[in-house]
């Protein structure tokens, strides 16, 4: 009775892991968050947040350097970002959500190892702060993703990105202006498991519970 139970379950895993793997077997789906100050310009405040974002295998392809992909190659899926007094974290002032596509990806950093460590997008559509926090109302911000970083660009209501380029003094950065890596400001990426995954785990939880069994009797 047993063996005839775990038989079907066993193969009940076995064709979930067969389905989700074929509808998944290319795209990497990755997570990445942030949380620094933001600097002089701001001092008190604080801004953190996460993205979400798929790559295609067919993308990751050169060790210790950056890759470029196509828009059928990489995507934004999700980003959330969240204004906060330096001297009170644990309280959000404010949230700032972008949804699908809202950027282009256009490449990601990899190491060594082959691990996603970065990403390289367009700019995201200007937002507009309501809290009064350091003047920060006064301000459009632009979020953008730089190598290794997260980077927001503040430019004043009536100037653009484009005043930014044109004369740097009228805008200020959360990174340094040569856009090099920040302290504080690195994205830490992790890869998500793929459905399938979970469905093995499932499987190699359903081996030990099988093996206690036969100990049991």
């Amino acid at each position: 009775m047993l063996q005839t139970l775990v038989k079907k379950l066993l193969a009940t895993v076995v064709a979930v892991v067969a389905v989700l793997g074929a509808g998944s077997a290319h795209a990497i789906v990755y997570t990445g968050s942030w949380d620094p100050a933001y600097g002089p310009a701001f001092a008190n405040l604080g801004w953190r947040g996460d993205v979400t974002f798929s790559v295609d295998s067919a993308c990751l392809l050169t060790a210790s350097a950056y890759n470029s992909c196509t828009p059928a190659q990489a995507q934004i899926s999700a980003v959330n970002v969240e204004f906060y007094d330096v001297s009170t974290p644990a309280t959000t002032l404010q949230n700032f959500s972008f949804g699908p596509l809202s950027a282009t990806l256009n490449g990601v950093y990899l190491d060594a190892g082959m691990n996603v460590i970065g990403l390289q997008t367009g700019v995201f559509a200007p937002f507009t702060p309501s809290i009064t926090l350091d003047g920060v109302n006064n301000f459009n911000f632009y979020l953008s993703f730089v190598e290794t970083g997260a980077a927001l660009i503040a430019a004043p209501k009536d100037k653009n990105l484009f005043d930014c380029f044109f004369n740097s003094a009228l805008c200020s950065s959360s990174l340094p202006s040569n856009e090099t890596k920040g302290p504080g400001v690195f994205l830490h990426i992790t890869s998500v498991p793929e459905p399938s995954t979970y469905a093995l785990f499932g499987a190699g939880m359903l081996g030990l519970w099988v093996a206690r069994r036969r100990k049991q009797h």
